[in-house]
């Protein structure tokens, strides 16, 4: 009779990669080690690797990923899922060992991903695969405290909004708010002083309908009061 299966080893190694631009290579595995597991992280390329760390597991953590990778799928995915010839910029592969020579799982691909890709490296996040950066938000020109929203100004003096005519040339000040926050609101208040009296209360009325500020802060804004 064959000896418990939860006393053998769930794998002999499990290795994963990714490369992405600019990010470049990361790769993660696990490998068996005696009656533990060695998790070694690296990042850079192949030839010169920048070794993040190498640390041991014991068994039951290789394991429990085992038992998750299985109710993910990943022992079904296709061995080269399709790819898009169009973008290379991300690619990715998976190769489980369960015994070498005898049974292995290996797949691979670029931006076409198996489903339940984000969840298996939720898995490996959790045992401190290095998680991409999130994207930085581009920051928005703030006045006195006061973030300014650029949808709502875009839609404010776009081609259909209520003071198109009011700024022939809004399209370059928003580029100059996103730029040059100090310029922009002078540019503001020469060309709000240029307007007749009645045009300066539909303006702020306008601005302030935006929801980004008071009625009161846009009128100190435009008015430098």
């Amino acid at each position: 009779m064959e000896g418990d299966t939860r006393t053998q080893p769930p794998f002999e190694s499990f290795t994963f990669m990714t490369f992405e631009t600019p990010q470049g290579r990361s790769l993660f595995r696990m490998s068996l080690a005696g009656d533990m597991y060695e998790l070694h992280v690296e990042q850079g390329s192949a030839a010169n690797p920048a070794v993040k760390f190498t640390r041991t597991v014991p068994r039951e953590t290789a394991r429990k990923l085992k038992d998750r990778l299985g109710e993910l799928g990943v022992f079904s995915w296709d061995e080269a899922p399709q790819a898009s010839p169009r973008d290379n910029l991300a690619q990715w592969s998976l190769a489980l060992v369960f015994k070498k020579d005898v049974f292995s799982v290996e797949a691979r691909g670029t931006n076409m991903v198996p489903a339940h890709f984000d969840d298996v490296l939720e898995e490996l996040y959790q045992l401190d695969f290095p998680r991409p950066a999130a994207p930085k938000e581009p920051e928005a020109p703030v006045f006195d405290g006061m973030p300014f929203d650029m949808g709502a100004m875009q839609n404010l003096f776009g081609a259909d909004g209520p003071n198109a005519y009011a700024f022939e040339q809004m399209q370059e000040a928003l580029e100059t708010m996103r730029t040059d926050p100090a310029r922009f609101q002078q540019m503001m208040r020469d060309e709000f002083r240029a307007l007749p009296v009645e045009q300066q209360e539909a303006f702020i009325n306008a601005l302030a309908s935006t929801g980004m500020a008071s009625r009161a802060w846009w009128e100190r804004f435009l008015r430098g009061e």
